[in-house]
Formats: C-alpha cells, sequence, structure tokens
C-alpha cells in the first residue's frame, strides 16, 4: 500500500489479528487459524525487498543521479549465484518526488542506467531489472546514456535524455560497451503489459499521475513515437539484439513495453531483455506454486483495486492461481475502484477496503489502525463460512510490496 505500509508491515498485522484475537463460526464454535504469510511484489516498488529473504540477497549501496539528475542514495542487490536485482524505483521513483513537483517532461532515467552499468563491472551476467514506480517517461533514454548510447538531434549535438526532449532526437550511436551489454543475460519485469503507443500506451495511460497535463501528454506521445521509428529503422541493431527473438515489426504491441514511461521498450531495444510479467516471475522466484497445497483460503492486499489490476498485479495472480485450485481468495485494499465487471474478471471472492470501512482520511493517517479493523472484520466472515470446530484453517496471506 504506497506511501502507507509496507507489504512485510501488512503480513505482521494479519498475523497478528488471525492468531491474537478470538474467532468464532456459526454455530458459535472457536475456529483457529494457522497462517503463513510472504510478501510479493509485482516488479514495482519494494520487488528486491520481497525476493530478499527468499533469496538470500545483499545489498549493494551506491550513489547514482536522481529523477532530476540530482544525487540520491541507492542500492541493488545480488543472489549466491551473482544474479543482480535491480529495482527502478531505487534510483528514479516517483515516491521520491513530492506530489506538486513531479514533472515527467524533465525526469531521466539516468541514475536506473547506472545501477545497471555498476552491476555488469560488478561481474553479473545475468541482471532482473524490475520496472514499476517510476518517475520517468523516457523510453529509456537516460538508462541506455548512462551505459554509453548517445541521443542526437538532426545538428548531430546531443539530446538531453529526458521525456520532453525525445522528439528531438534523430538517430543514435551505439555504446562502446555494447559487447559487454550483449554478454549479460537481462530480464524486466513489468507491473502493467500495456504497450508503449496508443491511448492505452505510456504517455496517457501514466504520465499524468507522474506530472504531464494534456499538452505534455502528447508531446511525450510524440517523443516515443520518435524513439519507436528510430528502432524500427535500425533493423541491424536489433538483430543482434534479439538474433531468435521477437520480430522488429512487432516491437509496438510488444506486452509490457510502455511498462515504466517505454521502460519496457527500451530495456527489450537497448538491452536485449526478455520481458516477463513481473508478478509471475517473482511467483516462479520465490517458488509460490510450491505452496498452493498447503492452504484452504488465500487473501492478498493492494493499495487500490482498478482496470490497471486485473492487468498481472500481484492481487490478480494471487487469485487467479487459488482459482486454478478451487480455492477462496479475499482481496483487502486501500481504495476498490473496480467496475462490476472487473470484479467478475478477478474472481475474488470479496473485497474489503479499508476506505470504505473507516473513511479516506482516517485510512490514510492511520493506515494501520484501519488495516487492522478491516483484518478482524474479514476473518470474522471467513471463520463464519468456512470454519469448522474440528480443523485448523491455513490461511495464506499474499501482500503485494509498498
Amino acid at each position: 500500500m504506497k506511501g502507507t505500509l509496507k507489504a512485510g508491515e501488512i503480513c505482521d498485522i494479519f498475523k497478528q489479528e488471525a492468531e491474537n484475537n478470538i474467532y468464532q463460526n456459526a454455530n458459535g464454535e472457536r475456529i483457529v487459524f494457522k497462517t503463513s504469510t510472504l510478501a510479493m511484489a509485482d516488479g514495482g516498488d519494494g520487488s528486491v525487498e520481497a525476493l530478499s529473504k527468499r533469496l538470500h540477497l545483499n545489498k549493494v549501496r551506491l550513489t547514482v543521479n536522481g529523477p532530476f539528475m540530482q544525487p540520491v542514495a541507492s542500492y541493488y542487490a545480488i543472489d549466491l549465484q551473482g544474479n543482480a536485482y535491480i529495482e527502478m524505483a531505487s534510483a528514479v521513483g516517483l515516491v521520491m518526488i513530492p506530489t506538486e513537483k513531479r514533472n515527467c517532461m524533465q525526469t531521466s532515467s539516468y541514475g536506473f542506467g547506472e545501477l545497471i552499468q555498476h552491476a555488469i563491472g560488478n561481474g553479473s551476467k545475468k541482471i532482473y531489472l524490475c520496472l514499476g514506480g517510476s518517475s520517468t517517461s523516457d523510453a529509456g533514454i537516460g538508462m541506455a546514456t548512462a551505459l554509453g548510447f548517445q541521443f542526437l538531434d538532426k545538428q548531430g549535438q546531443k539530446v538531453q535524455p529526458v521525456g520532453g526532449k525525445m522528439k528531438h532526437i534523430a538517430q543514435f550511436v551505439t555504446s562502446e560497451n555494447i559487447e559487454q551489454i550483449r554478454a549479460t543475460d537481462f530480464v524486466s519485469l513489468y507491473d502493467v503489459n500495456n504497450p508503449i503507443l496508443g491511448k492505452n500506451g505510456a504517455a496517457p495511460a501514466f504520465a499524468p499521475q507522474k506530472g504531464a497535463n494534456k499538452t505534455e501528454v502528447k508531446i511525450l506521445e510524440q517523443g516515443l513515437e520518435r524513439v519507436v521509428k528510430l528502432m524500427l529503422t535500425d533493423t541491424d541493431f536489433y538483430k543482434k539484439q534479439h538474433p531468435h527473438g521477437t520480430k522488429i515489426d512487432e516491437l509496438i504491441e510488444l506486452e509490457g513495453g510502455g511498462a515504466a514511461g517505454g521502460m519496457g521498450l527500451g530495456t527489450h531495444f537497448f538491452l536485449g531483455a526478455e520481458l516477463k510479467s513481473g508478478a509471475s516471475e517473482i511467483m516462479n522466484l520465490i517458488s509460490f506454486e510450491d505452496k498452493l497445497d498447503e492452504c484452504d483460503v488465500f487473501i492478498t492486499a493492494e493499495g487500490q483495486l482498478d482496470g490497471s489490476t486485473i492487468n498481472g498485479k500481484v492481487p490478480f495472480e494471487v487469485s487467479r492461481k487459488a482459482n486454478d485450485k478451487n480455492l477462496p481468495c479475499y482481496v483487502i485494499c486501500g481504495k476498490n475502484s473496480l467496475t462490476e465487471h472487473q470484479k467478475k474478471t478477478f474472481g475474488a471472492r470479496a473485497y474489503y477496503s479499508l476506505i470504505e470501512l473507516v473513511g479516506e482520511e482516517k485510512a490514510l493517517q492511520e493506515p494501520e489502525y484501519a488495516l487492522r479493523r478491516v483484518v478482524q472484520d474479514m476473518l470474522k466472515d471467513i471463520a463464519c463460512i468456512y470454519g469448522q470446530s474440528s480443523r485448523f484453517l491455513n490461511i495464506k496471506a499474499r501482500s503485494k510490496s509498498d
């Protein structure tokens, strides 16, 4: 629940409320909940933290350039095999910028590229890139610039690698480090599966929450179109990056290409990255499937439920996997904006909203109190519906990171 509670905190609160309170079934018999919690993420904020304990990750801390090219303390993590896990939000995250100062016309993904360059130099041969939660909309040109690529205008002058300047790019010069980049296996984890262009693309779908007004959204869309056009014309470069992969004429519709302001497509083109659903891949990395047979009920949490949730966010993936096993899934959220049709697609048994229970102001100011209230109400309902005095209920709580 971004800006309020982290995934681990949500899991702890749930476990406390489930195991420290008394619940009864419809017959008045006491129900004892046995709980197991697991912090999860979908490629956005908190993904590295969610993976850290399960994969025994160690953090590498360094200072990089932030969204406005100011120094920020950042990090990435490495596992026991030397694979790196880099979170875009740790360098150029949206939460780093106060709401009134957000401006994706001026932000750059350069610091994200610095993290990538450091991991390559540190010897990592496989790098997972967690793309969500960014403040940028630059199609990855900032990231690529940090890795040695150059973006030039018609006069051959370098273009500032920010969203608002993309439309001036006339050509790009390949990095001198390209062989080192090609020797590295990149996997980009996206938290939304939107393409890069069109009404559901990076600019119209996400730039407004990053500070862009209607005019700026159009400018950003023009810039993204310009970058994509350059990509489509450089078939030789693309074939070397993806000798057996996606055809270059499929880039515009590439699933996840519009994630993180076009960073999905940016990492795919410039780094040769394979794009995967963050929620699904993180579930694989933490062996989520192995846990499915241990539970009777699933519970998952998200800050806001809306149309984007059913495009691969953690709660939807948890609900989908629970339904595959004919297990009920309950969802806790800060705000529920799902339509009735979307709820049917989602497939959860019930939804519990903090705002609906205690109001928006209290939910934001006292999120722990609000969450505890919601968890208690939900567990009372679960006990009444499923509880039997002769058995334990094994509850699996799956929480998306903050």
